[in-house]
């Protein structure tokens, strides 16, 4: 959702009463205006913590590294979607917040009540589905999809998402329906019955933020997770397992479960529970931080 989010604030910006801000993730950009005395407001939003990105070599994570330390010199706001991050900006003397990823709540909460006709991808699979929406890479653990998959003695496992070529092959009980634009996600999410993240327990997973919870709990899905940061606000029907017995255990746990976990009340109470990660919600509080800098800078 990085390309969504960063529309949404550019979008919302005109509103805000701020004008030339010079909005980006990538750090390296503002550092560049740095010397500029006519610099605009500057933005740094930063998705994901690019010095523990495994594809990047060493010379790139070194360049973010020291971004990252010289932040308060060239980035009037930071916005991280990583709690630790946001923290640790802020010890250096940044003007750091911590804004998580979200959702369209909307889209997905309105699946509940009317829900869109069954995709013919999924129309054959048997219930209860059991989802994992996202990137197949070397952040994610294939092996536990895996797993999931060899336990379950009813139901189906779903992939719904790229591939990008991990050196582990899926099992041939997983079913794999491709990438789907963000626009359609929701019409594919009222049609399962759980949702799996399955990143590798790492620093970078742990700063990091997926947006798939927001959107399996909006559409009323419970979650069993590898990795939710968000520990204060974490709702009952988020299962957070940090190993791959009790993952498996915690997802046939649900499987077997089904037809409460499927009800209708309980869907819209899950929902409701991430009203509060709206992107409406999010964009505007990023905007209210951004126009007080602005005042504050540029009096």
């Amino acid at each position: 959702m990085k390309r969504f989010r960063l529309r949404a604030l550019l979008g919302a910006a005109e509103s805000s009463g701020v004008r030339q801000i010079v909005w980006t993730h990538d750090p390296r950009l503002l550092r560049l205006l740095s010397g500029d005395q006519r610099k605009p407001l500057t933005v740094c939003d930063i998705i994901d913590d690019h010095r523990l990105q495994p594809t990047f070599n060493a010379r790139s994570k070194a360049e973010y590294k020291l971004c990252y330390q010289e932040l308060p010199d060239f980035a009037d706001v930071v916005f991280t979607v990583g709690k630790p991050t946001a923290e640790e900006f802020a010890r250096n003397g940044a003007n750091s917040h911590w804004v998580p990823n979200g959702v369209e709540w909307q889209r997905f909460h309105d699946t509940i009540a009317d829900p869109p006709p069954e995709p013919e991808e999924l129309a054959a699979l048997p219930r209860p589905r059991v989802a994992f929406l996202g990137i197949l890479s070397s952040r994610t653990d294939h092996s536990l999809l895996n797993r999931v998959a060899g336990a379950l003695t009813r139901g189906s496992v779903v992939f719904i998402g790229k591939w990008l070529g991990p050196t582990q092959p899926l099992d041939e009980r997983i079913t794999s329906i491709g990438f789907k634009p963000a626009s359609d996600v929701h019409r594919y999410l009222a049609w399962v019955d759980i949702g799996l993240v399955i990143y590798v327990s790492d620093e970078l997973s742990q700063s990091g933020d997926a947006t798939k919870i927001y959107e399996y709990l909006a559409a009323g899905k419970p979650v069993v997770t590898t990795a939710f940061q968000d520990r204060e606000r974490i709702p009952a029907c988020v299962h957070y397992e940090t190993d791959t017995d009790s993952f498996v255990r915690r997802v046939i746990a649900l499987c077997n479960d089904c037809e409460r976990q499927t009800g209708h009340d309980l869907a819209v109470a899950r929902s409701e529970d991430v009203r509060y990660a709206d992107w409406r919600l999010r964009v505007q509080r990023m905007l209210e931080i951004v126009a007080q800098a602005h005042i504050e800078i540029h009096p």
